[in-house]
C-alpha cells in the first residue's frame, strides 16, 4: 500500500502509486499561505502562470514556472528567475491551456509522476471544469492523477480497480462521490453515513453527493470507469 499525502490528509491505496509527486501551483483560488508551505515540504512544487504569484507570498520556492504569463505579474515571474526556478515561457496565442502544457511537460520526464493541483477551485466554471479534465486527458500521457486540493476542497481521482483509504485531522463536512466516465462502476464507500456497494454512477446521473463521514478514516473504490471522491469542509 502506498501513500499520498496533503497537508489534513493521508491517501492510503491498495495498489502503488508513483513515488514522485508534483504539486501544480496554479491561478485560482490562492491556498492559505501554511497550506502550501506545507504541501510544499512534502511534495515537488511547480508553478503554472499565475500560481507563481501565489509561491512568491508563501515564500514557496518553484522548481519550475510555466506557462504564457498572461496573468502572472512581471514582478512574481522576475522573483521565479531570481530564486533559480527554470522558466518555461509560451506565447499567448496557443491550443493548450497553461495546465496542460505543464502536464505535458511532467510528461516528457519520462518518469512514473503523481500530479497534484492546487489553485484549481475558487475560478470561472469552464476553468475549473477544464482543470479537472486536464488531469484525466494527462492520464493517456503517463501522468497519475492525484488530486486538485487545497483547505477548503479536495477530489481526489480513482479507476479502474483503485482503492483508497482517506485519514482526516479534521472531518469534512460532506464527501460527494462523482463519475467522471459516462459509467463509473463497483463504486464502494465505506465509513459514511449513507453507504454504497457495487453501486453504479453515471456521469449525467449525480446522484451520490452530500453524504457525511462518520469517522476519520474512510474508504472508496470502483471497479471500472472514473470516480472522482469530492470534499469540502465548507458545506
Amino acid at each position: 500500500m502506498k501513500r499520498l499525502s496533503i497537508p489534513g490528509i493521508d491517501a492510503h491505496y491498495k495498489d502503488e502509486v508513483p513515488e514522485i509527486c508534483v504539486l501544480l501551483v496554479a491561478g485560482g483560488r490562492e491556498p492559505q499561505k501554511s497550506w502550501l508551505q506545507e504541501a510544499a515540504k512534502r511534495h515537488r512544487v511547480w508553478a503554472v502562470d499565475r500560481g507563481v504569484e501565489s509561491c512568491m507570498r508563501a515564500h514557496v520556492l518553484p522548481e519550475l514556472v510555466i506557462g504564457d504569463s498572461d496573468s502572472g505579474s512581471p514582478k512574481a515571474w522576475e522573483w521565479a528567475r531570481s530564486v533559480g526556478a527554470e522558466v518555461h515561457k509560451f506565447p499567448r496565442d496557443k491550443d493548450l491551456t497553461d495546465l496542460q502544457l505543464a502536464l505535458r511537460q511532467l510528461a516528457s520526464l519520462g518518469l512514473p509522476v503523481t500530479a497534484l493541483l492546487c489553485g484549481g477551485w475558487g475560478m470561472r466554471f469552464d476553468h475549473a471544469w477544464g482543470n479537472l479534465f486536464s488531469l484525466v486527458w494527462a492520464s493517456r500521457h503517463g501522468i497519475e492523477p492525484g488530486c486538485i486540493c487545497d483547505e477548503k476542497e479536495v477530489l481526489f481521482f480513482l479507476r479502474n480497480g483503485d482503492h483508497v483509504e482517506l485519514e482526516f485531522d479534521v472531518l469534512p463536512k460532506v464527501i460527494s462521490l462523482l463519475s467522471l466516465s459516462p459509467v463509473a462502476e463497483g463504486v464502494t464507500a465505506d465509513g459514511v453515513k449513507w453507504p454504497l456497494k457495487d453501486k453504479t454512477l453515471f456521469l449525467d446521473e449525480p446522484y451520490a453527493v452530500s453524504n457525511v463521514p462518520l469517522d476519520e478514516r474512510v474508504v472508496f473504490g470502483v471497479k471500472s470507469g472514473w470516480l472522482g471522491v469530492y470534499c469540502t469542509w465548507e458545506a
